[in-house]
């Protein structure tokens, strides 16, 4: 169960003083002074990426000078082709602006992935055009994806079409390059083939010689993939003044399973340490209890999965907190960006299509997870209508029980938008303002017909199509446990995983 996504929202200090501790989570807290920011957090002054290593915050993967000029007129598609060799994250398309005097016709830059059979897919695109020419960045105009692209390792190629004699692309007529390209430190190749195409839009099929940044058309800025997990720069407040950075990240936890570890998975350059609700959870490359102004312990960028114990999760609002540490002050890079998730035990029997007496079980098949939970058979009073049923929800998913029914001892058959929430309970009894009155904060319907025996009886629940889901034949006396009179008028089940056909899987309760 994810708790914290990567990209959710916080609450940042820089600070310039000492800090109380509680602003770990263990107490109420005043948070005015802090600023609201969405995950993760970091800056990249650098050439190289904050995560990864390689190739810089945005590095322009063809670039010309400013005001250089174009040298052919050709209307078709003009491709360059590369590989990336590390996943990157690209984040803007751009395209060559002859003279860098402001385009005078509509370019469109296209990113395709080549399939190695002579064709490609486009991936994303952006238009320029005189009304709309993107910002100039030296010799090439861009504009901004509309969320970042993740490129995995594999083959692509840059195109750009629209060019004419108002608007010229460049090409070095295969005597090497026209524009300069730049791998960003081993992030991608170039693999040396240009190509071009007689149609705009269309995949650019004719193979071209030269350099493998022969035609100034198409490129694109990108980055290691972790530096997309940056959404929140901390340049400003962070570079230069302080070492360390402080985030609260409240959430809820709706309950009530228990769980059973927690997982932290975090990307982080240099160091830092967490917290859950003021209990220490885990720290890299730095102090367990460290200072407002702490620096990291030693350089270092990751992005690891942690398992931790669960005993700080609380049922109801929770805070992690977390103090991220960079080398020093004027380190030109930084970043912490959490995800928080849960694992739980949930009980879900299986069933077996297939009997396989004296061998290993096949591969079972979930049920329902609804089971008949506790039979309050024997109450204090003989005249009181006191009786009832309760079932339970063992499975990982809510379950809709319009038309199911209660048959044996008793008979009762649900109602339409009847619905059991996993780890949840429900109630059928024989009056349902007597239950109410004797207990609250459970779901109760009534009422059934019939009565549950003090001597035994069978109960069965069925689902809408009336196949059996469940089934106890309780007993009384031995191996069955002993219920009747104050205190003990039910039998419970003793774990949601156990046959309750059983009597071993019951007890007496009150």
């Amino acid at each position: 169960t994810l708790l914290i996504e990567d990209e959710a929202q916080a609450l940042l200090l820089v600070p310039s003083g000492p800090v109380d501790d509680s602003w770990r989570g263990g107490e109420p807290f005043n948070e005015n002074s802090w600023t609201p920011v969405q995950l993760g957090v970091g800056f990249n002054t650098g050439g190289g990426a904050v995560i990864g290593g390689g190739g810089g915050e945005t590095t322009i993967a063809y670039s010309v000078a400013d005001g250089t000029s174009g040298t052919q007129v050709f209307r078709g598609g003009l491709g360059m082709d590369f590989a990336v060799l590390e996943s990157i994250s690209v984040k803007k398309l751009g395209v060559f602006d002859d003279d860098s005097d402001g385009l005078n016709r509509t370019i469109t830059a296209e990113l395709w992935s080549r399939d190695g059979n002579g064709s490609g897919v486009v991936l994303a695109s952006e238009t320029f055009t005189s009304g709309s020419p993107g910002t100039l960045e030296a010799g090439h105009r861009f504009k901004s994806l509309p969320s970042p692209l993740t490129l995995e390792p594999g083959p692509y190629t840059i195109v750009a079409h629209g060019y004419g004699a108002d608007e010229r692309n460049g090409n070095s007529g295969g005597n090497g390059d026209f524009a300069t390209s730049n791998d960003g430190g081993g992030l991608i190749q170039f693999v040396g083939t240009s190509r071009f195409g007689s149609a705009g839009g269309a995949w650019p099929d004719s193979e071209d010689g030269g350099g493998p940044a022969r035609y100034g058309a198409g490129t694109f800025t990108f980055s290691a993939v972790g530096d997309s997990l940056i959404r929140t720069d901390l340049e400003s407040e962070m570079h230069g003044q302080n070492a360390s950075a402080l985030l609260r990240i409240p959430f809820a936890y709706a309950g009530p399973e228990l769980a059973n570890t927690l997982t932290l998975e975090i990307a982080y350059d240099d160091g830092f340490t967490a917290w859950l609700n003021g209990q220490l959870l885990t720290s890299r490359n730095a102090s367990t209890d460290p200072a407002w102004n702490n620096a990291a312990s030693a350089a270092g960028n990751a992005v690891e999965t942690i398992v931790l114990p669960s005993t700080a999760l609380r049922i109801g609002d929770n805070v992690l907190a977390v103090q991220g540490m960079n080398l020093h002050a004027d380190d030109s890079d930084f970043m912490v960006a959490p995800q928080l998730s849960a694992a739980f035990s949930r009980f879900e029997r299986l069933y077996f299509s297939n009997p396989t007496p004296g061998q290993p079980n096949g591969q079972g098949q979930q049920g329902t997870g609804i089971v008949i939970n506790e039979i309050h058979y024997d109450p204090s009073s003989d005249t009181a209508p006191a009786e009832f049923l309760e079932l339970y929800n063992a499975g990982a998913r809510t379950v809709n029980l319009t038309g199911w029914r209660l048959s044996g001892a008793v008979d009762y058959t649900f109602p339409a938008n009847t619905e059991l929430a996993p780890d949840r309970y429900l109630v059928v009894a024989l009056d349902a303002s007597f239950f109410e009155a004797e207990f609250s904060g459970v779901p109760v319907h009534a009422p059934f017909l019939g009565r549950l025996s003090n001597s035994g009886e069978t109960v069965e629940l069925r689902n809408n199509l009336d196949e059996p889901i469940d089934r106890v034949n309780y007993a009384v006396g031995a191996p069955w446990p002993v219920a009747g009179d104050d205190p003990y008028p039910s039998i419970q089940l003793l774990h949601p995983g156990q046959d309750n056909d059983l009597a071993g899987s019951w007890r007496a309760a009150p």
